[in-house]
């Protein structure tokens, strides 16, 4: 248990290996267990940025949300293992069940909605791993599954459920197929 001033710890192994990181918040077993010189994270749910040793100013509220966070800064991970595989990844905010999951190193992303930025969600050369600016909204709005996830997006959209996005500097609203929406602007649709 950490003793250093300012730190709130409950749970079992929560903020376990603090050395002189302060103000944090750890709430559920392991929650900030690796934590050692981090500033003022907040982590609440089981295992919440376990894996954090010196990110500073990240939030995570979920069950394994931020879990693999190491040194990112900055980021907000809401939702049950949102932000899961994030080590290094810097101001991303990531809001949904296993948004942002696959998400590594890439910086500056805004991932809403049910396993937001999961590729197809089952090969897993097709998910958003290194994606950078990227905007995602909607249940498995993500890169299209045609794109290698070792191919960084930069400044890319995909609005809507299951909207994919296959290029950088580009925006997609809405998905194919079943998923197709009508796009209407200053008219009805």
């Amino acid at each position: 248990l950490s003793t250093v001033a300012n730190n709130t710890a409950v749970g079992s192994g929560a903020l376990d290996a603090n050395t002189t990181g302060t103000p944090n918040t750890a709430v559920g077993k392991d929650a900030l267990g690796a934590n050692q010189t981090g500033n003022d994270n907040t982590a609440v749910g089981y295992q919440a940025l376990t894996a954090n040793s010196s990110g500073i100013e990240n939030t995570a509220l979920g069950t394994q949300a931020g879990f693999s966070n190491t040194t990112g800064n900055d980021n907000s991970f809401f939702g049950r293992r949102a932000g899961f595989s994030n080590t290094t990844g810097d101001r991303n905010l990531f809001i949904g069940r296993a948004t942002g999951y696959y998400n590594t190193t890439a910086s500056d992303n805004v991932w809403l909605g049910y396993y937001a930025g999961l590729g197809d969600s089952t090969t897993l050369d097709k998910r958003s791993v290194i994606d950078t600016k990227t905007i995602f909204i909607g249940s498995l709005a993500s890169r299209d599954p045609s794109v290698a996830s070792t191919t960084a997006l930069t400044n890319s959209i995909a609005i809507g459920y299951n909207a994919k996005v296959s290029s950088s500097n580009s925006m997609v609203l809405g998905g194919v197929g079943s998923n197709a929406i009508n796009v209407a602007i200053g008219t009805t649709s």
